[in-house]
């Protein structure tokens, strides 16, 4: 995947005041669930081993007891990290050479960086990460549960924030890289400056999703100046080429102007809106796109993940 920064010449929109932005509690809703929890905690303990017997494919981790039931102890076969292998995902782009720092430093900014990896990453993202927080916990001791009602979510906003609201993910990436920074740092005080620029400036350079947004945001800007309210759609066509087996890359996510509608079609499109009413679009976990827009420090190059129609090896030929 290039490298190459498109540059889009159009106003920069004006910042206004922001308060409590992408702090590294990021959690959107949280609700408290009436009753006493529905779990029921079995008397004594079992006991799983260690979690270190690896898949002969991806070397991913597994319990023994994670095994298929056909295979053995001595031979033991797992299916639900790379379906035995049919699924293959190339290793991580390495970080350019700033972010790799940052994760193998030993000075300040590096300490920093790893501590709170979390609330860095989240005041970078250009997706929100919302669930239902259940506050209720399992009884007697032992590690706190996280436990969450109903499902994770990836969503996204509208491009520009409604006026008095804040501006926060995707959003900061329309602005001007100097009035995003000084939003992320006044709203972020146990962050960095110094880190949070290093951050900034990195993604701003390799991640091919800022050209993307900065681009659907200078088509619906010139859509609104003429009085249409169109809806983008970040659009993934699956490559036809039966040939490879390689992960998609953002070459195939289009900014596509529907002719009507604001319903994404399926998981393969991401809706934006130039403008909302604080409606937050959330994206399929089917698409490839899912992970690597909050994800960003640990895919600052963008680079996408599965989707169900990717081609699986043949194990038994290859």
């Amino acid at each position: 995947m290039g490298e190459t920064t498109m540059l889009y010449m159009f106003p920069w929109p004006t910042l206004t005041d922001q308060v409590e932005l992408c702090c590294e509690d990021e959690w959107e809703v949280s609700v408290n669930l009436e009753g006493p929890s529905r779990a029921h905690v079995i008397p004594g303990r079992h006991n799983l081993g260690n979690m270190d017997i690896k898949c002969t494919h991806c070397k991913a981790l597994h319990w023994m007891d994670e095994r298929l039931t056909k295979s053995s102890t001595s031979h033991p076969l797992f299916g639900t990290c790379g379906f035995q292998g049919k699924i293959r995902l190339p290793t991580l782009i390495t970080p350019s050479p700033p972010i790799r720092a940052l994760y193998d430093g030993d000075d300040d900014r590096s300490k920093s960086f790893r501590k709170h990896a979390r609330g860095y990453n989240a005041t970078n993202a250009f997706t929100s990460l919302g669930a239902t927080l259940d506050p209720r916990v399992l009884t007697g001791s032992g590690p706190t549960s996280f436990t969450i009602h109903g499902e994770l979510r990836h969503r996204v906003g509208s491009l520009l924030a409604q006026q008095g609201n804040d501006a926060k993910y995707a959003q900061l990436y329309i602005f001007d890289p100097a009035s995003a920074l000084e939003v992320r740092n006044r709203n972020n005080e146990h962050l960095r400056r110094d880190v949070l620029k290093i951050i900034q400036d990195t993604l701003l350079q390799v991640n091919p999703f800022v050209d993307k947004f900065r681009q659907t945001y200078a088509i619906l800007e010139q859509l609104d100046v003429v009085g249409q309210t169109l809806p983008a759609h970040l659009h993934y066509s699956f490559s036809k080429d039966q040939r490879t087996y390689n992960l998609p890359t953002t070459d195939e996510i289009a900014v596509v102007i529907p002719g009507d509608g604001s319903k994404a079609s399926g998981m393969r499109d991401i809706v934006l809106h130039l403008r909302g009413d604080n409606q937050l679009m959330q994206i399929n976990e089917c698409h490839p796109a899912y992970l690597p827009l909050h994800y960003v420090l640990l895919f600052p190059h963008g680079e996408l993940g599965w989707e169900p129609e990717m081609k699986q090896w043949d194990v038994k030929n290859n």
